[in-house]
């Protein structure tokens, strides 16, 4: 990744962009069915941990520790688990 370390201030925009397709053409199975490959987004809470934090803790998308009963965070919660379960039907 580039750059490997990244600094913003607050209220900053950040883009950013992967790839990832249904049909992979060499018919690999990557993280998804056979022929896919699928990527999610999730946040962690520190650099080399690897369990998402748990909804309750999410500010990457929405800051739910502001904000958890409102109609834009009810909202965000789905799109906490579009990015992090990519569509799939059997998600918590």
């Amino acid at each position: 990744f580039v750059p490997q370390d990244l600094e913003v201030n607050a209220g900053d925009l950040v883009h950013f962009q992967w790839g990832g397709s249904d049909a992979n053409a060499q018919g690999n199975a990557g993280n998804g069915r056979q022929g896919t490959d699928r990527s999610n987004i999730v946040q962690i809470p520190a650099r080399g941990k690897t369990k998402p934090v748990s909804i309750w803790e999410h500010t990457l998308f929405h800051d739910f520790e502001r904000d958890f009963d409102s109609d834009e965070a009810e909202a965000a919660k789905e799109i906490v688990k579009k990015f992090a379960f990519l569509n799939q039907q059997a998600y918590a």
